[in-house]
């Protein structure tokens, strides 16, 4: 038993609508619907992270990782200036946005191309997500201040 993995405990999980991000292929207008995880972190050193697949059997390969860093942000988007700081436009205002920076965004052009925006299918289901994202984010900055890690690869994010 010794030598076995310890498993990663999921504190919060399900089906979020995610908005694509602007690349050579795509305009970043596209929103899919993604099955979220996102994963405490684990006593043997390996960090917080976001995890995202194309469907609930998460056995298979993720579409993207998301390391949760002491910098990393979570914001719901409820006001238009909140919406146009994001790259979205007035129409979203009401829906239940929130945006997630893995990687702190630097300078204002930079937000909207570095955020993961959301959609919740409920407001409580989006507040769940917000404050579970909050709060470890939080738990990364103290154990940043307080000499641990806290480091960690961002893989995928990309449009998918």
């Amino acid at each position: 038993m010794g030598n076995q993995k310890e498993p990663a405990k999921v504190l919060i999980s399900g089906w979020l609508t995610k908005k694509g991000s602007a690349n050579a292929f795509s305009s970043g207008n596209t929103w899919r619907r993604r099955y979220f995880m996102l994963f405490a972190p684990t006593s043997s050193g390996h960090g917080a992270v976001l995890r995202y697949f194309t469907s609930d059997a998460t056995t298979g390969t993720p579409r993207g990782d998301l390391a949760i860093l002491p910098g990393s942000a979570v914001r719901v988007l409820d006001t238009e200036a909140s919406l146009v700081e994001h790259g979205l436009n007035g129409k979203f205002l009401g829906k239940r946005l929130f945006a997630f920076h893995s990687v702190p965004a630097r300078g204002e052009r930079e937000i909207a191309r570095s955020a993961f925006i959301l959609e919740a299918e409920t407001t409580a289901t989006m507040q769940s997500w917000v404050t579970a994202l909050a709060e470890i984010v939080s738990e990364a900055r103290t154990t940043a201040a307080g000499g641990g890690g806290g480091g960690g690869m961002v893989k995928g994010g990309g449009g998918g």
